[in-house]
Protein backbone atom coordinates (compact mmCIF):
# COMPACT_ATOMS: atom_id res chain seq x y z
CA UNK A 1 0.00 0.00 0.00
CA UNK A 2 3.04 2.40 0.56
CA UNK A 3 3.83 2.19 -2.90
CA UNK A 4 0.41 3.46 -3.66
CA UNK A 5 0.03 5.75 -1.34
CA UNK A 6 3.38 7.38 -2.98
CA UNK A 7 1.76 7.00 -6.35
CA UNK A 8 -1.25 8.52 -5.81
CA UNK A 9 1.18 11.54 -3.72
CA UNK A 10 3.23 11.89 -6.94
CA UNK A 11 0.28 12.03 -9.50
CA UNK A 12 -1.05 14.84 -7.22
CA UNK A 13 1.97 16.91 -7.58
CA UNK A 14 2.73 16.58 -11.03
CA UNK A 15 -1.04 17.53 -12.23
CA UNK A 16 -0.66 20.78 -10.09
CA UNK A 17 3.16 21.76 -11.01
CA UNK A 18 4.04 20.95 -13.74
CA UNK A 19 7.42 22.11 -13.42
CA UNK A 20 7.62 18.39 -12.00
CA UNK A 21 6.78 16.48 -14.10
CA UNK A 22 9.27 13.37 -14.48
CA UNK A 23 11.08 14.45 -11.35
CA UNK A 24 9.32 13.59 -8.75
CA UNK A 25 11.83 9.85 -7.15
CA UNK A 26 11.36 7.97 -4.37
CA UNK A 27 15.38 8.10 -3.95
CA UNK A 28 17.48 10.82 -3.07
CA UNK A 29 19.47 11.88 -6.09
CA UNK A 30 23.77 11.86 -6.21
CA UNK A 31 24.99 15.17 -6.84
CA UNK A 32 26.04 14.01 -10.32
CA UNK A 33 22.61 12.65 -11.60
CA UNK A 34 20.87 15.76 -10.07
CA UNK A 35 18.70 17.38 -12.21
CA UNK A 36 16.90 20.85 -11.25
CA UNK A 37 14.08 21.19 -9.65
CA UNK A 38 13.81 17.90 -8.08
CA UNK A 39 11.00 16.14 -5.87
CA UNK A 40 11.32 13.45 -3.52
CA UNK A 41 8.79 11.47 -1.80
CA UNK A 42 9.40 9.27 1.25
CA UNK A 43 6.88 7.77 3.85
CA UNK A 44 9.36 8.40 6.94
CA UNK A 45 6.12 6.38 9.15
CA UNK A 46 3.44 4.51 9.74
CA UNK A 47 0.13 3.61 12.31
CA UNK A 48 -3.20 2.43 11.86
CA UNK A 49 -4.92 3.48 14.43
CA UNK A 50 -7.04 6.46 13.01
CA UNK A 51 -10.81 6.41 12.68
CA UNK A 52 -12.21 8.56 10.44
CA UNK A 53 -16.50 8.45 9.71
CA UNK A 54 -15.96 5.14 11.43
CA UNK A 55 -13.73 4.04 8.89
CA UNK A 56 -10.35 2.30 9.91
CA UNK A 57 -7.63 4.09 8.02
CA UNK A 58 -3.60 3.83 7.96
CA UNK A 59 -1.78 6.99 8.12
CA UNK A 60 1.57 7.92 8.30
CA UNK A 61 4.05 11.01 7.06
CA UNK A 62 4.96 11.34 3.79
CA UNK A 63 7.94 13.85 3.46
CA UNK A 64 8.81 15.87 0.47
CA UNK A 65 12.11 16.92 0.00
CA UNK A 66 12.27 20.06 -2.77
CA UNK A 67 15.81 20.13 -4.02
CA UNK A 68 17.04 22.97 -6.69
CA UNK A 69 20.08 25.22 -7.54
CA UNK A 70 17.62 28.24 -7.13
CA UNK A 71 16.87 29.22 -3.45
CA UNK A 72 13.67 30.82 -4.90
CA UNK A 73 12.39 28.35 -7.06
CA UNK A 74 12.50 25.55 -3.77
CA UNK A 75 10.75 28.24 -1.53
CA UNK A 76 8.23 28.72 -4.46
CA UNK A 77 7.92 24.89 -4.98
CA UNK A 78 7.51 24.23 -1.29
CA UNK A 79 4.61 26.89 -1.27
CA UNK A 80 2.87 25.28 -3.76
CA UNK A 81 2.96 22.10 -2.73
CA UNK A 82 1.87 23.45 0.84
CA UNK A 83 -0.74 25.36 -0.76
CA UNK A 84 -1.89 22.31 -3.21
CA UNK A 85 -2.10 20.01 -0.48
CA UNK A 86 -4.21 22.27 1.61
CA UNK A 87 -6.91 22.02 -1.16
CA UNK A 88 -6.53 18.38 -1.45
CA UNK A 89 -9.91 17.49 -0.07
CA UNK A 90 -11.56 15.93 -3.47
CA UNK A 91 -9.16 16.02 -5.48
CA UNK A 92 -9.36 12.91 -8.36
CA UNK A 93 -5.75 12.03 -8.48
CA UNK A 94 -5.59 11.21 -4.87
CA UNK A 95 -8.55 8.43 -5.10
CA UNK A 96 -7.55 6.60 -1.53
CA UNK A 97 -5.33 8.83 0.06
CA UNK A 98 -6.33 12.23 2.25
CA UNK A 99 -3.84 14.36 3.03
CA UNK A 100 -4.71 15.99 6.44
CA UNK A 101 -2.16 18.64 6.81
CA UNK A 102 1.62 19.79 6.07
CA UNK A 103 3.95 20.93 8.25
CA UNK A 104 5.76 23.68 8.29
CA UNK A 105 8.59 23.82 5.93
CA UNK A 106 12.31 23.08 6.95
CA UNK A 107 14.82 26.05 6.88
CA UNK A 108 16.38 25.76 3.43
CA UNK A 109 19.31 24.40 3.30
CA UNK A 110 22.75 22.93 1.23
CA UNK A 111 21.06 19.43 -0.81
CA UNK A 112 24.56 17.82 -0.68
CA UNK A 113 27.63 17.74 1.65
CA UNK A 114 30.43 20.51 1.64
CA UNK A 115 28.62 22.41 -1.62
CA UNK A 116 26.21 25.65 -1.37
CA UNK A 117 25.01 25.78 -4.95
CA UNK A 118 21.72 23.39 -4.43
CA UNK A 119 19.30 23.44 -1.96
CA UNK A 120 16.76 21.85 -0.42
CA UNK A 121 13.71 22.30 1.90
CA UNK A 122 11.52 19.57 3.24
CA UNK A 123 7.51 19.16 4.22
CA UNK A 124 5.87 16.47 5.78
CA UNK A 125 2.46 15.51 4.74
CA UNK A 126 0.42 13.72 7.59
CA UNK A 127 -1.63 11.26 4.76
CA UNK A 128 -4.06 8.76 5.73
CA UNK A 129 -5.37 5.45 3.21
CA UNK A 130 -7.62 2.72 3.74
CA UNK A 131 -5.48 -0.44 4.28
CA UNK A 132 -6.52 -3.60 2.31
CA UNK A 133 -3.93 -5.27 3.23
Amino acid sequence: MIVTVKQEITTFIVSKIPDLVGKVTTTYPSRDRFAPPSCVLDVTTTNSSLSLNKVEMAYGLVRVTVISDSPMQVDQLISNIRKYCLRSRNDSTLPTVKIFRSSNATPLIPAFEEEDEVWRRDVDLTVGWIDTT
